[in-house]
């Protein structure tokens, strides 16, 4: 007779963590919104002025009124059609038109989201938490090492390795032209190895400017809590550790 607890089986998450697509860049101007169900869940997606993306709960922690049934965006905030609570990207109350004073708690969640290739990325995980890795820095470095690899006497390919604490990306080839460990990642401090490739991932768009993917991978750590990369340089090779969030 075989016993229960030998036919237990391992509780899997109904969804399991990271980026998914929520929508198209495309199908939401400024100061729209619109309501996007995942996940079994309800979410209001709207665009700020600046241009940029959030994405809250679909529902005012007022009175548990739908950002999406008659909402409004103002400035970078959603505004709520029922008493008009406003909330900012990162879920915090930033006006109440009745009120001068700002309860602490009047707060909705908030999910992490990024735009790439026409689509918009939130993520997602069970405890509602940030990314261990922020996604623009990623994808810069892994963009950083195909550009940058030696093509001509390695057949060596870029590594990515992901542990528990922390991703490596180890490159052959070293610096190359006038950079050096001082002047890399400063305006003006790097050179190309191959520049038909950077000019081809240019012409994608997967290259916004040249010069900016180690700055921009930087603020992306930092802004995400994630400590500064480690860029470890050889004669022959390249390597950058990002370490997970604390």
């Amino acid at each position: 007779m075989v016993s229960h607890t030998a036919k237990q089986r391992h509780a899997l998450p109904p969804y399991t963590r990271g980026w998914f697509v929520v929508g198209w860049s495309d199908d939401l101007p400024r100061g729209a919104l619109k309501q996007v169900r995942q996940f079994g869940h309800q979410f209001t997606l709207f665009r700020g002025a600046d241009g940029l993306v959030g994405v809250v709960d679909d529902v005012c922690p007022h009175l548990g009124a739908r950002f999406s049934e008659g909402g409004t965006v103002q400035g970078n905030c959603v505004r709520c059609p029922y008493h008009h609570w406003s909330f900012d990207r990162a879920g915090a109350c930033t006006n109440i038109p009745y009120s001068q004073k700002i309860p602490v708690k009047a707060r909705v969640r908030s999910h992490t989201v990024t735009e790439r290739y026409g689509m918009i990325f939130m993520y997602r995980d069970q405890a509602g938490g940030s990314p261990d890795y922020p996604l623009p820095a990623m994808q810069q470095l892994l963009r950083n090492a195909v550009m940058h690899r030696n093509y001509e006497t390695s057949n060596a390919p870029v590594q990515w390795y992901w542990f528990a604490d922390r991703i490596e990306i180890h490159n052959p080839g070293g610096l190359f032209g006038r950079a050096t460990p001082q002047t890399f990642g400063k305006p003006g401090g790097n050179d190309y190895r191959n520049p038909t490739i950077a000019a081809a991932l240019h012409q994608l768009g997967l290259v916004q400017r040249f010069g900016m993917g180690i700055p921009t991978a930087r603020k992306a750590c930092k802004d995400n809590g994630n400590p500064e990369p480690d860029f470890i340089f050889g004669p022959a090779s390249f390597a950058v550790i990002v370490r997970a969030r604390a």
